[in-house]
């Protein structure tokens, strides 16, 4: 019984979590639960359609081969190393 209830506050914690980040637009914690079973069909589109830029500027590719690259890892954040300036 009190392992069940544990999970129910890990699952009202996580809700709470998203419903605030959605108030400062930030819907991504909301779109991973509708994109979580297709997270291999991503993988493997991502995989088969050749992708170029349209400019000098590959941060993008770079940051897509970088995914591809950890696609089996499971950890929420990302190497130091991670150039994030594309956002």
């Amino acid at each position: 019984m009190k392992i069940c209830g544990v999970r129910r506050v890990r699952e009202l914690l996580a809700s709470c979590e998203a419903i605030a980040a959605y108030t400062g637009d930030n819907y991504l914690p909301l779109m991973w639960r509708f994109y979580r079973s297709y997270r291999s069909t991503l993988f493997r589109l991502a995989r088969t359609v050749r992708l170029n830029s349209t400019t000098q500027d590959t941060s993008v590719l770079n940051a897509l081969d970088l995914v591809l690259a950890k696609e089996d890892r499971t950890s929420d954040l990302l190497p130091l190393s991670v150039d994030l300036s594309l956002a």
